[in-house]
């Protein structure tokens, strides 16, 4: 069963589905009886998948399994890995850089604003700015 989706930005026949058994499809309008790719994403239900809006080959996704993930569309694998240690509900790209994202989580503690680079280097946001963050990214949905 389906549970998060999200059409790409560019490419307007193609969109990803997160599944309840932790499966991400890469699916086309055209192609409606087979699907592009699939990913074995996560360990519990996928909450939200997210095309970057800067980097079109990119996309996060994440899970009640603590951990959020950033995957190249054309690898199987993610690129990244984030523990978050606490279930993540929600994740979105900072409207400004596209490299930075937030993420929600149910434990009720401030989260990280994430920066994704090529090494465990970790930005911690504050949580007034973080929360502005997300406010900006629902409310231009």
């Amino acid at each position: 069963c389906g549970t998060a989706f999200d059409f790409h930005k560019e490419i307007d026949y193609m969109f990803l589905v997160g599944t309840e058994e932790g499966k991400i499809y890469k699916c086309s309008k055209s192609y409606s009886s087979q699907f592009l790719n699939t990913y074995d994403a996560h360990n519990m239900a996928v909450d939200t998948v997210s095309w970057n809006p800067y980097h079109t080959k990119v996309f996060m996704s994440c899970s009640s399994d603590w951990t959020v993930k950033i995957w190249d569309h054309t690898i199987k694998t993610p690129m990244f890995i984030y523990d978050l240690n606490s279930a993540v509900g929600d994740v979105a790209w900072a409207p400004y850089s596209s490299t930075v994202f937030a993420a929600v989580t149910t434990d009720g503690k401030e989260k990280k604003g994430q920066e994704v680079q090529k090494g465990p280097a970790v930005e911690i946001a504050k949580l007034d700015k973080l929360l502005n963050l997300v406010r900006e990214v629902k409310t231009k949905t």
